[in-house]
């Protein structure tokens, strides 16, 4: 499983706004992973998932007896364990920014700091 995830992060009101979706590495029956929200302030957060995203996950729960082996048979999997992980690295190491694949956020500074 791997959890991407967009949001932002105001710093001049200490809040914070993310929206975080698990992924599975390949296609899987039954899957009752759900996106989750975490918002609030910086030192205020709450963890929780909306009502959305349940029926959201109820459906796809129900339905992956069809969408499961079509997937499986018309996609091509994630690739291995720990490759994102060291395509960020390598990429760092040559001086081209990476891990924003992965995880994608905006930060918002006060206009006085700007």
């Amino acid at each position: 499983m791997r959890v991407q995830g967009t949001g932002e992060i105001d710093l001049k009101n200490q809040s914070i706004n993310f929206k975080m979706r698990p992924t599975p590495k390949s296609p899987q029956f039954f899957s009752l992973a759900t996106p989750i929200n975490i918002t609030g302030t910086i030192r205020d957060f709450h963890i929780g998932v909306s009502a959305g995203s349940v029926i959201g996950t109820a459906f796809r729960f129900v339905s992956s007896v069809i969408t499961v082996p079509l997937q499986k048979i018309l996609t091509n999997n994630m690739e291995p364990d720990g490759a994102a992980c060291l395509q960020s690295i390598d990429g760092v190491g040559a001086g081209v920014s990476g891990g924003n694949h992965i995880v994608t956020s905006t930060i918002l500074l006060p206009s006085h700091v700007v």
